[in-house]
């Protein structure tokens, strides 16, 4: 018998990319910052991607975000030598309630001041809003906020503030009298 050499010659698969990007938008989806940088992960053609995953770790760390939408390209699928998909994962910044509490003397349960009903002592803030006298008043629509539950004969000696964060229990302003 006669022999048949077949020669086979192999070449690198074609390259192919994907690049999420995260960004922050304002109620209108202007861009207002990046929040992460383009995470660019290379495959081989004909290779399959899908970056559902990559999202959802990313939303589970940064819960002050909640997702607005996904333009671009698919989130996964096949790849083709010189593809390079781009997907943009737009965010909003989640509000947070904060609350204002008021005490006479010092701060403890047996000194804080009940405010009257009509009295707005909570409201909500975009994440990492600084809390401070202005942007206090701004959100309780209060500008006299301040001085509410002053008792008579007492001056404001001071006021703690925060940054509005993702637990409800530590976005509390504290003012003492």
């Amino acid at each position: 018998g006669d022999t048949i050499t077949v020669t086979y010659t192999y070449v690198p698969k074609g390259s192919a990319s994907v690049t999420v990007n995260y960004v922050l938008v304002d109620g209108e989806g202007n861009k207002l910052k990046d929040l992460e940088g383009g995470k660019t992960t290379g495959y081989k053609e004909g290779d399959s991607y899908d970056v559902t995953g990559d999202i959802s770790a990313f939303e589970t760390a940064n819960p002050q975000y909640t997702r607005r939408e996904i333009t671009g390209d698919t989130s996964g699928g096949p790849l083709s030598a010189g593809a390079h998909k781009t997907i943009t994962v737009a965010y909003t910044l989640n509000d947070y309630p904060f609350t204002v509490e008021y005490y006479r003397d010092s701060v403890s349960d047996g000194n804080k001041l009940t405010p009257p009903a009509e009295t707005v002592t909570s409201a909500k803030a975009p994440f990492g809003t600084v809390l401070n006298e202005e942007t206090v008043g701004l959100y309780l629509e209060n500008s006299g906020w301040l001085n509410a539950m002053r008792p008579s004969g007492y001056n404001r000696t001071a006021a703690t503030y925060v940054t509005v964060g993702v637990d409800e229990a530590a976005n509390v302003v504290t003012v003492l009298y």
